[in-house]
């Protein structure tokens, strides 16, 4: 700050009050320099210097060792349980499946609409705890790259292109029987589809025929699901990662 001072008397200018803080930065940039010139000083030229040693000549008192046995792991973070950690959350909320989330406000205030909106709330409730408990029970998470039984085939989740998708693709083989389309990873690994249509027609029961004698990995089961009457849920696994998948 003196040298301030002595720039302004220089211009014919007379020095003015310092703000305190600038004060207080101006010191410390001092000293830094300071430091740094007397360590360059002091340390060896580069090639008489080794690898790894510090030549800076501020002391530094050892870091504190933290309270545990030497060697000890630290303790796993616990996983996250409920459906947060089979679905996702997006914005906070859980990601639910097509089909599975809770109705919005009901339109009429009618006791009968009311008594509806309840009924609807409650069966939606039901169908997501029988979801979440059936994926808990096998260890397994959503994955929203599972497209059709191709995906099934890979290692990794990964969907496939639009051109050879059986679902979505331009024959679209196996896209009636896919309603609803639910798919499932273990450790990352793609292990099981599900889907839950109105019908399965003559030419679904070939396609679901020719999956598992194609693939001799692959097997399918049905059952009621989580959906409720009127559907029939179709589950397809990799039989090699989970040797038995049962329906909901």
């Amino acid at each position: 700050m003196a040298r301030l001072d002595r720039v302004q008397a220089g211009l014919g200018l007379a020095p003015g009050g310092h703000d305190p803080l600038t004060a207080m930065h101006t010191s410390r940039a001092d000293a830094g320099t300071r430091h740094y010139q007397r360590d360059v000083g002091k340390a060896p030229g580069l090639e008489e210097r080794v690898p790894g040693r510090r030549y800076d000549s501020l002391d530094r008192p050892p870091a504190p060792r933290r309270p545990g046995r030497a060697g000890a792991r630290r303790p796993r973070p616990p996983v996250a349980d409920g459906p947060g950690a089979v679905f996702g959350k997006e914005r906070g909320a859980v990601r639910w499946p097509y089909g599975l989330e809770l109705p919005g406000p009901p339109r009429s205030l009618t006791p009968q609409a009311l008594a509806r909106h309840e009924e609807a709330v409650r069966d939606r409730r039901a169908a997501q705890e029988s979801i979440t408990a059936w994926a808990a029970a096998s260890g397994l998470k959503r994955s929203l790259s599972g497209c059709c039984p191709q995906w099934l085939q890979r290692r990794r989740s990964r969907r496939c292109s639009p051109w050879t998708c059986t679902q979505y693709g331009s024959d679209g083989l196996d896209h009636d029987w896919l309603d609803r389309l639910v798919s499932w990873t273990r450790d990352g690994s793609p292990v099981a589809i599900t889907a839950a249509p109105y019908q399965v027609a003559p030419e679904d029961e070939v396609r679901l025929k020719w999956w598992t004698r194609t693939d001799r990995r692959l097997a399918v089961a049905r059952g009621t699901g989580w959906h409720g009457p009127g559907t029939t849920q179709i589950v397809m696994w990799r039989r090699d990662i989970a040797r038995e998948l049962r329906p909901a």
